[in-house]
């Protein structure tokens, strides 16, 4: 056998294809692969939009290359979603929806062996609406669960069609079963499901995304019994970030989804910034830790997220650094690894940085069966066609392969050391918080600040560290606070506090 080379960065420029964007990449057998995306080929002398999947070897050759779709039936992809396959009993099954002759759009279930090959296809129609699928995992009970996005033809609130998240439960064969959708009161608002899994021991459903409050976009996740019945619907007073396009379940029962925390208060260039952010719920929705990574940029987020044996967490997203200064574009792939409690371990960048026009974000994320990083990108502009399809591996050290740059972020930066189990409960508070402060060190000096979101210290108080420190917070006004705990001149701890009455 030759051996694998530990370390992979490739470009697929596919011959015939005008444009190509890899979408999800996935590890079948050992060191074999799947990449699926959407391709710009030509067809009879037409440019026309397909579905394309590759195979590559253990060396990272193509061994084979399937397309599907034509002007009559055109694939796409719901443009926020994260990942295509799921793997199940050696086939692979991916949810997506089409346009079809007849100008309606059905949702799209297929199966795949891993040759790339269909073995069935089923197709969706509910009159004229339009079916926006996102994500799908197997069930409970062998069959499928798929969710997204439903946009009836109906109008909804001020005469506007609206869209509502939807559910769709199979057997194992892709025929439906039933299905649900989700409105909000007013229906000129929109919900979309990103990302579904089912709990395989209460058999509840969990279904993230986003879902419109007015004229502002909040993350949305929703607790669901076996059969679809809504039991719990989380975010939509802002507290749990802006958008979620992933969710796992974790090794202690718990459940960590991953997005964007919005900024609109900080403006670059009249552009909004954003935080990558992660947010730890239990079964019931009831929020364990929230927590915002690095600095405020147009685009950081956290795309896709997977649990490691020793509990701590993988994250894959992407970071821009140029477009807030007028200067191009540059979308730097992030990897970061936190602890079971969201404590930065380190970080990880990936610069590929070719020319300041290219726009190019992580479109998927997968670990291999040798605890490596498999991961793929999408060009959303600024290549001279054609782009290629991307595909990257990691060594088991998460960096070192032959990008322009892969260089880490470890260790202290700008004077923060952020410890866990630096927090105050309960958070949400109302009349008062409970500062734990046992991982400081017993009867040690320490500062603690409580600012609002203008910077203005409303609460000073220098004390020696004890088990805990009592917040009398019934004067706050409703709204975001922020904790800071400052020894031996450095910041030590940071904690965002919300107050509701």
């Amino acid at each position: 056998m030759v051996a694998q080379p530990n370390t992979v960065f490739n470009k697929y420029f596919l011959p015939h294809s005008y444009n190509a964007n890899s979408l999800d990449v996935i590890e079948t057998t050992s060191n074999n692969y799947i990449i699926y995306g959407s391709t710009y080929d030509t067809i009879a002398g037409k440019v026309t939009p397909v579905m394309t999947l590759i195979g590559l070897d253990q060396n990272y050759n193509i061994t084979w290359r399937k397309t599907y779709g034509d002007s009559s039936f055109t694939y796409i992809r719901y443009i926020t979603t994260n990942g295509f396959f799921v793997k199940k009993n050696n086939y692979l099954y991916g949810a997506l929806m089409a346009y079809d002759s007849a100008h309606k759009q059905p949702g799209v279930f297929m199966k795949f062996d891993y040759n790339g090959d269909t073995i069935w296809q089923k197709k969706y129609y509910v009159n004229n609406d339009e079916f926006f699928f996102t994500s799908v995992t197997a069930s409970a009970d062998n069959g499928f669960l798929i969710t997204g996005a439903v946009q009836t033809t109906t109008p909804g609130y001020n005469g506007h069609p609206f869209s509502a998240a939807y559910l769709l439960k199979t057997d194992a064969n892709g025929n439906k079963l039933w299905d649900k959708r989700f409105y909000k009161s007013n229906l000129d608002e929109t919900q979309v499901g990103q990302k579904i899994i089912q709990d395989s021991v209460t058999k509840k459903i969990i279904i993230v995304g986003t879902q419109d409050v007015g004229t502002t976009q909040y993350s949305n996740i929703m607790i669901l019994d076996s059969l679809g019945n809504l039991l719990v619907q989380k975010g939509a007073n802002g507290l749990l970030g802006n958008i979620l396009s992933d969710v796992i379940k974790l090794n202690d029962g718990n459940y960590l989804a991953s997005g964007v925390y919005i900024h609109p208060e900080h403006i670059i260039n009249s552009y909004t910034t954003d935080k990558s952010y992660l947010v730890k719920f239990d079964i019931n929705g009831s929020q364990i830790f929230s927590l915002q990574y690095d600095s405020l940029e147009v685009g950081n987020d956290i795309l896709k997220v997977q649990e490691l044996s020793d509990s701590s967490i993988i994250t894959a997203g992407t970071l821009e650094t140029l477009m807030p200064y007028g200067t191009g574009i540059n979308q730097i792939f992030r990897i970061m690894k936190v602890d079971k409690y969201g404590n930065m371990i380190w970080k990880k960048y990936f610069d590929n940085y070719t020319n300041n026009l290219v726009n190019e974000n992580v479109s998927a994320m997968n670990l291999t069966h040798d605890g490596s990083i498999i991961f793929t990108s999408e060009a959303w502009g600024g290549y001279t066609p054609p782009s290629p399809y991307t595909f990257y591996k990691t060594d088991t050290s998460y960096c070192d392969f032959n990008a322009i740059a892969c260089y880490n972020d470890v260790g202290i930066k700008e004077g923060k050391i952020i410890k866990q189990n630096i927090n105050c409960y309960p958070n949400p508070a109302s009349n008062y918080c409970t500062l734990n402060l046992q991982e400081l060190g017993y009867f040690k000096p320490v500062t603690i600040e409580v600012s609002n979101t203008l910077g203005q210290i409303i609460y000073k108080s220098n004390t020696n560290t004890a088990l805990s420190h009592l917040l009398n917070t019934g004067s706050y006004d409703e709204g975001v606070y922020y904790i800071t705990i400052r020894q031996n001149n450095s910041i030590a701890a940071e904690q965002k506090l919300i107050i509701l009455k």
